[in-house]
């Protein structure tokens, strides 16, 4: 069975589909915007690998539409085929966002994770603010609103234990890794 199968293949010629003229331009018009978001402050920026190669993505799902819809012998995609293409693309681009920021790679887990190595690269469990900002303060991660989103995701995902010393002349906090003595 197998056998017959690709025999038949083997006798088939391949088949070149080309988009309709309002299909090729709803398509570059489409790959031009998505070239804007890959720009630094675009949408697509932290997900480059990924929205790259959308546009590609968009072409071979319009294919599978025409293939569904269309007759023997018709291999122009039609402008229909096309929208419905970049309307999947659009969902999947919005499911894209939405999984990739629920992975971590939003800026304030990102800092984490910096901080995290830091912490881990110390081999001391405890450690005080003013010496997590010291050793931060040439990083993008020394900025203050920065470390404290980063320090606040590791307690939040009981990594790190925080106390304030109020006992010194002016509060110190203090934070462990691991099992705090608290």
């Amino acid at each position: 069975m197998l056998e017959t199968t690709l025999a038949r293949q083997k006798q088939q010629e391949k088949v070149v589909l080309s988009p309709s003229p309002e299909a090729l331009a709803d398509w570059q018009e489409f790959q031009r915007t998505n070239e804007c978001q890959l720009r630094p402050n675009g949408a697509f920026y932290t997900l480059q690998g990924w929205a790259g190669k959308i546009c590609g993505f968009a072409l071979r799902i319009a294919a599978v539409l025409h293939v569904v819809k269309a007759e023997d012998g018709n291999t122009i995609i039609s402008g229909e085929s096309m929208a419905n293409a970049l309307e999947i693309d659009a969902l999947l681009t919005k499911h894209t966002i939405a999984t990739y920021n629920l992975i971590s790679a939003n800026q304030s887990l990102q800092d984490a994770k910096e901080l995290f190595g830091w912490i881990t690269e110390q081999n001391n469990p405890s450690f005080t603010q003013t010496e997590i900002t010291y050793a931060m303060r040439h990083r993008k991660l020394g900025v203050k609103d920065r470390l404290a989103c980063a320090i606040k995701a590791l307690i939040d995902r009981n990594i790190l234990k925080q106390r304030v010393d109020s006992l010194t002349h002016k509060p110190t906090t203090h934070s462990w890794y691991g099992q705090a003595p608290f």
